[in-house]
């Protein structure tokens, strides 16, 4: 029998999850210089363009610019770099959870030195390195069925990351709100020109086109995490009535564990400091929900 609380604290997998942490870090680094200039840089030149006339073009022009810098740059470099870390978050949860490896999964491997550099510079934070510890909530080592523990586990990480996207989606409407309003009142307030609004309008290009993506990236990503959801409670359901044949649950959580590796590939980030604010409060609520699902199965 694996000891899952044990096996996700092992020198090994800590290392490779340490890395994951890193590399999703510096992809977060970048996608935070993407917010700067999509977001406040261009709502800053909107606002002081409606204040001096003779740098609105310059504003508009700096909407065409960086838009284009944004998608042959920024974009890019953040999809790459967060497709290493999901292989590496998903050799983790195999190594811990003891699933097979997929072999038709197009993983962006990571050479073993990078991962010990990506390591080491993570572990310099001694923050970091007490947030690895127990990465499954410790209240599953009773379990006594491997298959089943596995299934909670995996149910734990999408129900993690389906609470911080509907968070942040409505963080997210709000900046936009604020932003609209705020252009439309000062627009009224200096009796903008249509053709002043026009270039005004194009300077918000990059603030309007982010804002755009992400809000439809999170709210993909949100309904596949509900729908996946759905059915682990109807998976639990079924072990819990005696109606799954436990043998399947070895393939059923292999399909699983390609759901998770493909949302977090392809999946839109969540910046550091709004996952942090709420982990506390998250990891509580999870170790609750985790205790009351071990309930359940010790019925069984």
């Amino acid at each position: 029998m694996k000891n899952i609380v044990d096996l996700q604290n092992k020198p090994d997998n800590v290392i490779i999850l340490a890395a994951q942490r890193e590399l999703y870090s510096s992809a977060k680094r970048v996608f935070g210089f993407q917010f700067l200039f999509n977001v406040f840089v261009s709502v800053a030149l909107a606002i002081l363009a409606m204040f001096y006339e003779e740098i609105t073009v310059y504003a508009a022009l700096y909407g065409i610019v960086f838009t284009i810098i944004d998608i042959i740059g920024f974009i890019p470099l953040i999809d790459k770099t967060k497709r290493k870390a999901a292989t590496l978050q998903d050799r983790y949860e195999c190594a811990v959870l003891e699933i097979d490896l997929s072999d038709l999964k197009e993983y962006e491997e990571t050479a073993q030195d990078d991962i010990s550099n990506y390591h080491h510079r993570h572990m310099k934070n001694p923050k970091n390195r007490e947030n690895l510890k127990n990465w499954y909530s410790e209240k599953i080592g009773p379990i006594q069925d491997d298959a089943v523990a596995t299934i909670i586990c995996q149910r734990s990480n999408n129900w993690w990351d389906l609470k911080l996207k509907r968070r942040y989606i409505r963080w997210l409407w709000a900046l936009l709100l604020f932003v609209l309003i705020t252009i439309i009142v000062l627009g009224v307030i200096r009796d903008i020109k249509l053709s002043e609004m026009i270039l005004i309008l194009n300077a918000l290009m990059p603030f309007f086109l982010f804002m755009y993506h992400e809000l439809s990236s999170h709210y993909s990503a949100k309904n596949k995490l509900e729908h996946l959801q759905f059915f682990f409670e109807n998976r639990i359901n079924e072990i819990e009535a005696k109606t799954l044949d436990k043998s399947a649950l070895p393939a059923l959580s292999r399909r699983i564990q390609d759901e998770l590796f493909e949302h977090r590939a392809n999946g839109p980030l969540i910046p550091d400091w709004f996952y942090y604010k709420y982990r506390s409060i998250d990891q509580a609520e999870m170790d609750r929900i985790v205790g009351e699902l071990i309930e359940r199965v010790k019925k069984m």
